[in-house]
């Protein structure tokens, strides 16, 4: 490695994405405000009704589970409660959900944003005047969306896991062992696995997505969403309505919906359909089997290798314009200053 990049990679490039958390503070403030939810929520059915929370998905099934404190005195335990497992997981299972969705829509938001922004309010200027180039900070602002982000949501997910079986398991502290058996039964560090493995496949697979949203966010002059969305739906119009059969449209689909956590069905990774949370709980199964052969095999996909080619390109180009960009910038900047 050449001093120059040693040096990059040392100082400058943290430096970056420190930067970026601290313009974009929705980065943390967003999951800290779902972490408060999460915690709220417990609250709400520890004080409200001890029969709910962690249960509500068994009286989805039609399943009584009752009072803790009738559970309790009548001698009834976890094993004695059928499914209980699975509707602990399924709980856990929606926390997740619920913050992932969260997470992409976090992504989408900054990648548009983020070269937009230090262009519209002049911020760009000041990092031309520093000895920072365009490829380091377009690199900065790439990983922050697609690593720094994610790893924000998977602590989220673990910390609002950890905060349900705590507070969950200390109301059903009647119960022998609650904390012990809870933890067993929710199965978290195999959650956390899965979940990670299913994220690093997320990211290879909306990468080219991630890039044209910072080319779109390069280019605009105005309204970056407006290309980001409409130029898309425009060819997927004319391949339709012109019956093109280009492909585009069907591309564009694949692209938006795989991996991600619905209540619809959804195409999963092999080709077939999740229904519910049902269909997400053997989703879940799956992940947690997997192996880092597994993901390497997912990684040398042509769909997915395609895609990492086209999300450098798109990358590349923002680059490009960020530099030309800049340079008309310049031209703001009042004579004398």
């Amino acid at each position: 490695m050449s001093p120059k990049w040693r040096v990059i990679l040392m100082r400058s490039f943290p430096a970056l994405l420190r930067r970026e958390l601290w313009e974009h503070t929705a980065l943390y403030r967003l999951p800290l405000a779902l972490i408060l939810l999460v915690f709220l929520g417990n609250l709400a059915t520890i004080l409200w009704g001890s029969d709910v929370g962690i249960y509500v998905a068994l009286k989805s099934r039609s399943i009584h589970v009752g009072n803790v404190n009738e559970m309790a005195s009548s001698g009834a335990g976890f094993g004695q409660v059928a499914g209980l497992s699975e509707s602990i997981r399924l709980v856990m299972a929606g926390i997740g959900m619920m913050i992932y969705s969260v997470m992409w829509l976090l992504v989408a938001i900054y990648a548009l944003d983020s070269l937009f922004k230090e262009r519209k309010d002049k911020s760009i200027l000041f990092w031309k005047s520093l000895p920072v180039s365009d490829v380091e900070i377009v690199l900065s602002k790439l990983v922050t969306a697609v690593v720094v982000i994610p790893l924000i949501a998977f602590v989220a997910v673990a910390v609002s896991q950890l905060l349900t079986w705590f507070m969950q398991g200390m109301a059903l502290g009647e119960l022998p062992d609650a904390l012990a058996t809870l933890w067993d039964y929710a199965g978290l560090p195999h959650f956390w696995v899965g979940f990670l493995f299913l994220e690093i496949e997320q990211l290879l697979w909306f990468f080219p997505l991630v890039g044209w949203l910072l080319l779109c966010s390069a280019w605009a002059k105005k309204s970056p969403a407006t290309w980001a969305f409409a130029l898309p739906l425009l060819l997927s119009f004319i391949d339709s309505a012109f019956r093109l059969h280009t492909g585009f449209t069907q591309l564009l689909s694949e692209r938006l919906s795989f991996g991600l956590f619905t209540l619809g069905p959804v195409a999963t990774r092999d080709g077939g359909k999740i229904e519910g949370m049902d269909g997400l709980m053997k989703t879940v199964d799956s992940l947690v089997t997997s192996s880092f052969g597994e993901l390497m095999q997912y990684l040398f996909r042509p769909e997915v290798l395609g895609g990492l080619v086209v999300g450098v390109i798109f990358v590349a180009l923002a680059t490009l314009i960020r530099r030309r960009r800049g340079d008309e910038s310049n031209l703001l900047i009042p004579t004398g200053a």
